[in-house]
């Protein structure tokens, strides 16, 4: 039983760094989908430094690292004060050679097109200050090719999207079959 008379104080907790190396193999998997969503994460590299409970608004600092399947890589080098009441972050992130056939479990439940060939490289800015949103996303679509899983799927996200998607993405491609978009998150 406790004492309602006894005040109870916060756990306080704090690190100088903290780094955890893995080169085991992390399988994730999405079963909430049609066709299950699986990815290998076998290479996992996070190095966290200073981090203080009685400080929340004090910057720490982040550097992750991690391999997916055979040839992805994903990098995040960031300042950020995550205990903060409002959040700030201000870094950078790259993401290089991820295989978008990987992703075709979602395109094909939620547009009816299957993920042909595609491989994946963006630069993000990251930055929020004090739980504001102002990054920016450069995302490079190298060979990307989606396939209607039918006629009947094509027609309809065509009548939804008002034009055939696989001519809009033609539209966007250069001449060496790329699709590059800058999209800013605010």
């Amino acid at each position: 039983e406790v004492d309602a008379a006894v005040e109870s104080k916060p756990f306080r907790y704090a690190f100088d760094e903290f780094v955890f190396s893995s080169d085991k193999h992390i399988l994730f998997v999405d079963d909430s989908l049609k066709e299950p969503f699986s990815i290998d994460v076998h290479t996992l590299g996070i190095k966290f430094d200073k981090l203080d409970s009685a400080a929340p608004d004090g910057v720490s600092h982040l550097a992750l690292v991690l391999k997916v399947d055979k040839h992805g890589e994903l990098k995040v080098d960031a300042d950020l004060s995550p205990l903060a009441k409002r959040p700030s972050i201000a870094g950078k992130g790259e993401i290089a050679g991820v295989d978008l056939r990987l992703f075709a479990p979602f395109t094909k439940q939620h547009i009816g097109h299957n993920v042909r060939s595609g491989q994946l490289d963006a630069d993000l800015s990251l930055a929020i200050d004090k739980g504001i949103i102002n990054s920016n996303m450069k995302l490079a679509l190298h060979q990307f090719e989606l396939k209607a899983l039918s006629k009947k799927e094509a027609k309809e996200l065509n009548s939804e999207f008002g034009f055939p998607l696989n001519s809009s993405l033609s539209l966007l491609r250069d001449r060496d079959n790329t699709i590059r978009l800058e999209i800013p998150v605010a």
